[in-house]
């Protein structure tokens, strides 16, 4: 089992920032305080000067000017971004910049990174989509039944 757990990533604790300190973000650092050890925030990064300083479980927010220079103080290596589409991909750029090795993706678009920095997307439109479809009654239950959990449909 550890050897699995070192395979996986999880035999570490990673090193997250955030940047977009608005709902989701702010529940996102919160949400963290609970979860089990293979993470931790160690910045946060917003433009409004109203959440800068605040603190949000351990982690205080900072300008996004500073991200630079924090990333490499506090060892990030994964970026999260939760900012408005139109920010997202100077928000990554920025991050790669600052050499994060990963990015999380919250906003609802597709970003364009170096081939060496891992980008996963998280599409709730996309995740609710096939949810919509796994519950609707006009579908037959074999045809269901043949669809994996975790599959992708393609839109039309």
């Amino acid at each position: 089992m550890l050897e699995i757990r070192k395979i996986l990533g999880l035999d570490k604790k990673w090193r997250l920032g955030l940047v977009g300190v608005g709902n989701l973000g702010s529940a996102l650092l919160r949400h963290a305080q609970f979860v089990d050890g293979s993470y931790t925030f160690v910045a946060a990064f917003d433009r409004k000067p109203k959440r800068i300083g605040v603190r949000i479980g351990d982690v205080e927010v900072s300008p996004i000017e500073a991200m630079n220079h924090l990333v490499k103080t506090t060892g990030v290596e994964i970026g999260v971004i939760a900012v408005k589409p139109e920010w997202a991909q100077k928000v990554a750029d920025m991050l790669v910049r600052a050499g994060v090795r990963g990015i999380l993706n919250f906003a609802p678009i597709q970003l364009h990174c170096p081939a060496h920095v891992f980008v996963e997307n998280v599409d709730f439109s996309l995740r609710l989509e096939v949810l919509y479809y796994r519950l609707t009654p006009s579908r037959s239950r074999r045809h269901r039944s043949r669809i994996k959990p975790g599959s992708v449909i393609a839109p039309k």
